[in-house]
């Protein structure tokens, strides 16, 4: 993959230092995107920064996706940082303690929904009302990780390119 199909618009890809959110970083620079770049420490993403090797295109917010505020902010840093939000890719996903539902504990079930659900919820409710104003449009995918088992990484990111 190598074009413009995404030059001018600004993605955010949640738990993107490492993995498959990586990949879609990878796959929209190649694009043409800008991109905020996210995992849990600032370590995690300036090392992916430096990987990456992409100058001023791409950008990295800490961000515990578990963690409210730490989504919500990095909405905010990155409509603050280049002015526009187009696309968000909700990447973050897993849990401590996978157990059969019987076994499965409240803190591992909570922890679970917090990764998986709670924030693609938190950072989309942050991100439409800038997409709605500032961009008239935009685009919201969520990925679930289990793909990545099934060999579907290229999938995936062709589907998140095709937005």
């Amino acid at each position: 993959m190598s074009g413009t199909a995404l030059a001018g618009q600004v993605a955010v890809v949640t738990a993107s230092t490492r993995g498959m959110g990586r990949g879609i970083v990878e796959a929209f620079l190649a694009e043409g995107a800008r991109v905020v770049v996210s995992g849990r420490s600032e370590e995690s993403g300036a090392k992916a920064l430096a990987e990456l090797d992409c100058g001023d295109r791409a950008i990295s917010v800490p961000c515990d996706a578990r963690n409210q505020a730490d989504v919500e902010a990095l909405v905010d840093r990155s409509v603050a940082h280049f002015g526009r939000l187009d696309v968000l890719v909700n990447s973050a996903g897993g849990s401590d303690g996978f157990a059969p539902v019987h076994e499965l504990t409240d803190e591992a079930w909570t922890n679970a929904m917090d990764f998986i659900l709670n924030s693609a919820f938190w950072a989309t409710r942050r991100a439409l009302p800038t997409m709605v104003v500032l961009t008239k449009d935009g685009n919201i995918a969520r990925v679930l990780t289990g793909m990545t088992t099934k060999g579907t990484l290229k999938r995936t990111i062709e589907a998140a390119l095709a937005l």
